[in-house]
């Protein structure tokens, strides 16, 4: 095994569990979480806990599920949720684009998924299907791939998210009212904090591989490139050939 692949184990938290499912997450930044349930045993690995505390976070509203980037569900940190899309969300709807007309898609509809969404989860979280079922019977089309994207756009605006974990089912609730505190963190003060955090829990790894990762253009992140990388240092091996998919 490589130098390399040894070190990434190291900061995958693989061969040192965080002290908790929470402490794991935010050494993580984002744990790719698209199958839930493969997702739980990942975090409870990490921190040598079990499935029950990966839960018991996302009950109390320490860790959420969103797509913060790539379209793909993701494990984070609650208090950082909106600032993170704050850099990768745009990227995210851009690439949308084709497949939200190919369904008919726009910003009407958007808007009134919105406000049905608020009045739903204003007093309760909602598992998908129910939340599914009042779009319906408000008139909303939720055939086919139409149902998810409109949800994925709502958690892209930061207006929903997957926080507490009801008949072991993860449920639906506003950002507003679930996540208790927001960091604020903006500019290239973000994109240094968001590398920085990536280099440390899946490096080594070099710009191209955070930028495929977090979809973030390099034209934003060459400039700070050096800063970015100061506190590391860097690693320079031929015995490892060039990976195909970034770590």
């Amino acid at each position: 095994m490589s130098d390399a692949a040894l070190l990434r184990i190291v900061s995958q938290r693989l061969a040192t569990p965080a002290t908790s499912v929470t402490a794991a997450v935010t050494h993580l930044t984002c744990l790719q979480a698209q199958d839930w349930k493969a997702s739980r045993s990942a975090l409870a690995l990490r921190s040598d806990q079990s499935a029950e505390s990966v839960d018991a976070a996302a009950n109390s509203g320490q860790i959420v599920r969103s797509w913060p980037m790539r379209g793909t569900l993701h494990w984070l940190p609650a208090q950082d949720l909106q600032w993170m899309l704050s850099l990768t969300s745009a990227a995210t709807v851009r690439a949308a684009a084709g497949r939200h007309r190919q369904l008919g898609i726009d910003d009407g509809h958007v808007d009134q998924v919105r406000s049905l969404t608020q009045a739903a989860l204003a007093d309760e979280p909602l598992s998908r299907n129910d939340l599914r079922d009042r779009w319906a019977q408000a008139g909303v089309d939720v055939n086919g791939q139409r149902f998810i994207h409109l949800l994925q756009r709502l958690a892209l605006d930061g207006v929903v998210c997957l926080g507490p974990v009801v008949a072991g089912r993860q449920q639906l609730v506003l950002c507003s009212s679930w996540i208790r505190s927001s960091r604020t963190v903006s500019g290239d003060e973000a994109i240094v904090e968001f590398a920085r955090r990536y280099l440390r829990s899946h490096g080594p790894a070099s710009m191209a591989d955070f930028c495929w990762w977090s979809k973030l253009l390099a034209r934003d992140v060459k400039p700070l490139w050096p800063q970015i990388t100061s506190p590391f240092e860097e690693l320079l091996s031929t015995a490892e050939p060039p990976s195909s998919t970034p770590p």
